[in-house]
């Protein structure tokens, strides 16, 4: 067997031609790029159906003596669009949306030079234009035969997993032989042969797959290769996991309580919205980074929205990685056969567990491909999801997406890029002062957004079993903009993400209030017991305790329960913005959750001055940042200005004179008189204050 890769293709469309691009190519995002597309105001997003266009692209290779010796020459297109495909002139077939697709090509091809077409967008045959994207292309010449797909699925057998595994030729019935390969994570080699293009493996003492943060991701290592006269004419490598879903009863919120490997399962789930819904990306590395922001910020699951689009493998790839659930959703309005089609090929999957049907969709219409899968049903995203509030992107990205001139809420720049009928919108509901600017309105709008959720997510814990479901609108935006989103088009976490990050800790203390009377619980969310030190402060804004205390509390796993009720009355009095509650729990003098609870909101509470004292250690690329302060700080905002520095935590109370620590990692090797040079440390004291009052 032998490939060619079809890299170049040039570019032709509606008035733009002559441009040549390297696979993978976003016709939508080159038109753009070139004036010749038009923004969607408000989202600035692309909408294909407004490009209007009909785009053909267009390659020229060779094609030497032994391509064209071989029995069989197959055109592999993957990733791509809906496109009519033309070779010399003659249309081969059409692809179909986001799926892989194998064309016959031999009885076309000549030696020397040909020509390869593919036109999207043909407006003349009454297509609907999904998207305008083109991922790799290639010539496959073989003598025997070629794997097209590899489908695995698994059965609990008492103790052991069976593994049945199907593999796919492009030639039904060729005298060919496969034998299948599987490497557990710990080096143990199975095999099996596959008669008919089917085998079973059974694994004694599995490695199970765990869902972030209650175990390792273990992942099988799974080898098909295909024989013809004694040699290897084909293989398909892919990565598999052990884990068993099962479903509950369903609880207050309707939907049923899940386990995993036997342990219950608190969902911490994002709705994810595939990038190339609206500018097709095609762009995997880009993928991982807003999975790895996902699972950094403390989700254990991905809700992939039924838009009619759908992720492909690599996505999945990342997902089996860091330990994410990706949960397929099948809305009532959605094109079934077009769903089926899309994660067939991708059921194997570990991270690919379950199925979430809304809108009334029909769980008898699944196929068996999905049997083992387990089927969440309600009426809607909105019955589950938290829906979040609109936010700024961080101020990095504020300064990449605007000019110096249009860095106000009320710019028109800055308005063409928000789903927010008024900007102003933004600034309702704020639990801080009044910002004086578009920077401090990105500061407060996010410390709001982050006190938000904090009350929701920590309610949620404070009732499991009740409540297993905290499900947030959007983890990512495909274009810069204003929105719900977590990640900001650029691949930044939002200021609320270290919130999340807080809230979604396997143990995590916090506490609710009733006027000055106060309940502390804790919440383990881990496999196993754990034993902290409970330690809480009653104390005014300068920082001074007036009283505290601290005892031993154990968690069981996998619970939430009250630690202590008390009525802080007597030692507050009158003076509800004057003081502040401090609780952490810590386990070996490591601190492994805290919080802060004001009797007031924030722009109430009398905040003092604080005198923030910074310093960093470290080299290379690796540093500690050390914080204290002399009064208590509120929402600490730690930045690097134009060095990219990826922070531990941040946005973060400083509640007492003991020293905070945040772990700090660049891109590259820094010389740390850089870092201190840089950064720069405010707190909710400096939002709404003249400069004088700073000072």
């Amino acid at each position: 067997m032998i490939k060619q890769e079809i890299l170049s293709f040039e570019l032709c469309a509606d008035g733009h031609s002559g441009a040549v691009y390297t696979t993978p190519i976003s016709v939508a995002r080159e038109l753009l790029g070139a004036g010749a597309a038009p923004r969607v105001n408000k989202a600035a997003l692309i909408a294909s159906s407004s490009l209007g266009k009909t785009a053909v692209l267009k390659a020229c290779f060779t094609v030497n003596g032994l391509m064209y010796s071989m029995r069989r020459v197959v055109l592999r297109l993957r990733r791509t669009a809906r496109s009519y495909v033309r070779l010399n002139g003659k249309e081969i077939g059409v692809t179909f949306t986001d799926r892989d697709t194998t064309l016959d090509v031999k009885e076309l091809l000549h030696i020397g030079n040909n020509t390869l077409e593919i036109e999207m967008n043909a407006k003349d045959r009454g297509d609907d234009p999904l998207d305008l994207s083109l991922g790799s292309v290639e010539l496959v010449g073989f003598n025997h035969d070629i794997i097209t797909s590899v489908f695995v699925s698994s059965e609990l057998r008492g103790e052991s997993v069976r593994f049945r595994i199907s593999a796919e030729t492009f030639e039904a019935g060729g005298a060919t032989r496969a034998v299948a390969t599987l490497v557990s994570p710990g080096g143990r080699v199975y095999y099996c042969g596959m008669s008919s293009g089917t085998g079973e493996i059974d694994i004694t003492e599995p490695n199970p797959w765990w869902p972030s943060l209650l175990g390792v991701q273990n992942l099988y290592r799974l080898t098909v290769n295909l024989y013809a006269d004694g040699e290897v004419i084909d293989s398909a490598d892919m990565r598999v996991g052990l884990c068993r879903l099962l479903m509950g009863e369903n609880n207050p919120c309707g939907l049923p309580t899940l386990s995993f490997n036997g342990t219950n399962f608190y969902m911490k789930a994002v709705c994810y919205y595939p990038d190339d819904l609206f500018l097709p990306m095609l762009d995997r590395e880009r993928i991982k980074t807003n999975l790895y922001e996902c699972a950094r910020s403390g989700f254990n699951t991905v809700i992939v929205k039924d838009c009619g689009k759908y992720p492909g493998a690599e996505f999945f790839d990342v997902c089996d990685e860091l330990g994410l659930i990706a949960i397929p959703e099948l809305a009532s309005d959605g094109n079934l056969s077009a769903f089926l089609e899309a994660y067939r090929s991708e059921a194997y999957h570990v991270s690919f567990r379950a199925v979430l049907l809304t809108g009334g969709a029909r769980e008898t219409e699944l196929p068996d491909f999905l049997a083992d899968k387990a089927r969440l049903s309600t009426e809607s995203l909105d019955s589950i999801a938290e829906w979040g509030r609109a936010t700024l992107p961080g101020e990095r990205s504020l300064c990449d997406m605007l000019s110096p001139d249009d860095m106000n809420l009320n710019s028109y720049a800055l308005s063409s890029l928000s789903e927010l009928s008024d900007n102003a919108e933004l600034l309702s509901g704020l639990l801080y002062r009044f910002p004086s600017g578009l920077r401090e309105a990105y500061y407060a709008v996010s410390l709001t957004e982050a006190d938000r959720l904090s009350e929701v997510i920590g309610k949620t814990r404070r009732s499991r079993p009740s409540a297993m479901y905290s499900v947030m609108p959007r983890l990512s935006d495909a274009a810069p903009t204003v929105s719900r989103s977590l990640v900001d088009r650029y691949g930044r976490r939002k200021p609320h993400c270290y919130a999340l990050s807080r809230l979604f800790a396997p143990a995590y203390v916090g506490a609710v209030s009733d006027g000055t009377r106060v309940t502390f619980f804790i919440s383990n969310e881990s496999r196993e017991a754990k034993t902290f030190k409970f330690s809480y402060a009653v104390c005014a804004a300068d920082g001074r305790a007036a009283f505290r205390d601290a005892f031993t509390v154990t968690a069981e796993p996998f619970s939430s329960m009250d630690i202590l009720t008390s009525d802080f009355g007597e030692i507050v009095g009158e003076s509800l913005d004057e003081y502040y509650v401090s609780y952490s729990i810590s386990d070996s003098f490591i601190t492994v959750s805290r919080g802060t609870l004001l009797f007031t909101p924030p722009k109430f509470f009398k905040l003092r001055r604080p005198n923030i004292r910074t310093e960093i250690s470290g080299g290379g690329s690796r540093f500690i940042l050390t914080l204290s302060s002399d009064v208590f700080a509120k929402g600490v905002e730690i930045s690097f200005g134009d060095t990219a520095v990826s922070i531990e935590d941040n946005y973060f109370d400083i509640t007492d004179r003991s020293p905070v620590r945040i772990d700090l990692e660049t891109e590259h090797a820094t010389a740390i008189e850089v870092l201190r040079r840089e950064l720069r440390v405010r707190s909710a004291y400096d939002i709404g204050r003249e400069p004088e009052e700073n000072e």
